[in-house]
């Protein structure tokens, strides 16, 4: 390598100034895989970054793509602060879900 030869990193995949092989290519966030590529969507009730998949707390969930532990709402009957642990809605209370 060197010389004038340049490549893209493959898509939804960025690598830092100076990088020197795909293999420093790593997805961008909201997106899974290894580095290198490829790149896929991250999957619902997950949220992506540096490549890798991290699951929401449970009784949480999220949407595709999402790329921020704050993505993570709890579900109907739960409650708590947006990408932390939910608890079971208080009795005398009711819950919608994905409220703080």
């Amino acid at each position: 390598p060197g010389g004038n030869e340049t490549n893209q990193c493959p898509g939804n995949s960025s690598s830092s100034v100076g990088s020197s092989s795909q293999g420093q290519c790593i997805c961008v966030d909201g997106y899974q895989g290894p580095r290198g590529g490829p790149c896929v969507p991250c999957p619902a009730d997950t949220f992506c970054t540096g490549g890798n998949a991290t699951n929401c707390p449970e009784h949480s969930n999220s949407g595709a793509q999402s790329n921020d532990p704050t993505d993570c709402r709890c579900n109907a009957g739960w409650e708590g602060a947006w990408g932390e642990a939910c608890t079971q809605c208080a009795e005398g209370y009711w819950c919608p879900g994905g409220n703080e």
